[in-house]
């Protein structure tokens, strides 16, 4: 999945999430690894979705979505 547009970022989001349509025609809250931290927090947020979904439990949809450059200099600016 690719996103395709930015909309805006969360207010009060300390990782400055952000909400953008994606390939799949829905909107979705994207969150970006922060420049010093590393991956961890973004693959176990993912891994706990996927395993929530086998289980059956109820929990947020997670997705790993492509950024455009184009994007991801929005962001920046």
């Amino acid at each position: 999945m690719e996103v395709e547009d930015f909309k805006e970022f969360l207010s009060h989001s300390t990782s400055k999430s952000f909400i953008a349509s994606c390939s799949d025609g829905r909107d979705w809250v994207i969150r970006c690894k922060k420049k010093d931290k590393n991956s961890k927090r973004l693959f176990s947020e993912y891994v706990a979705g996927v395993l929530a979904k086998e289980f059956g439990i109820n929990h947020p949809e997670t997705r790993i979505v492509r950024i455009p450059e184009s994007i991801c200099e929005e962001l920046n600016s």
